[in-house]
């Protein structure tokens, strides 16, 4: 009984044989990968996050902003992004706690509170650059 198996509480790895003998940085894409199919899967919002973002991109395509305007757009589209898988990663584990405590919902509508108010901040910043934009090229 002296052997201790891979499900052991004191293993502190969480990876597979396979994926230890992966590089760290190739690890990390790959937990990347799942991450976004996780929260893709999870949440139709986050699906309009980057179906936005692809409007905003030819949007941008269109209007011919500079690179800092580009700048700006990236981090807008990314930013939101982000905090939308940030605040799906919270509802997971949020909702993974056992029921009662009273602080795992309060968490749950903070990280929402967080992530619409980038989104809002995204949107107004992301209007205003294109906005500017498609003026400036009307009025020519």
């Amino acid at each position: 009984m002296n052997a201790q198996s891979s499900t052991s509480t004191n293993d502190i790895s969480l990876v597979s044989a396979a994926q230890s003998r992966r590089p760290a940085w190739r690890r990390r894409l790959v937990e990347l990968e799942r991450g976004v199919m996780i929260g893709f899967r999870a949440s139709g919002v986050v699906m309009i996050h980057f179906f936005c973002g692809t409007i905003g991109l030819v949007a941008g395509l269109l209007f011919e902003p500079s690179a800092l305007e580009w700048a700006a757009l990236i981090v807008c589209f990314t930013a939101s992004l982000a905090f939308e898988l940030g605040y799906r990663s919270v509802v997971f584990i949020c909702r993974s706690l056992p029921e009662g405590p009273n602080g795992a919902r309060q968490a749950e509508c903070v990280a929402a509170a967080a992530a619409t108010l980038i989104m809002c901040g995204s949107i107004l910043a992301s209007l205003l650059i294109l906005g500017a934009r498609a003026y400036h090229l009307w009025q020519a």
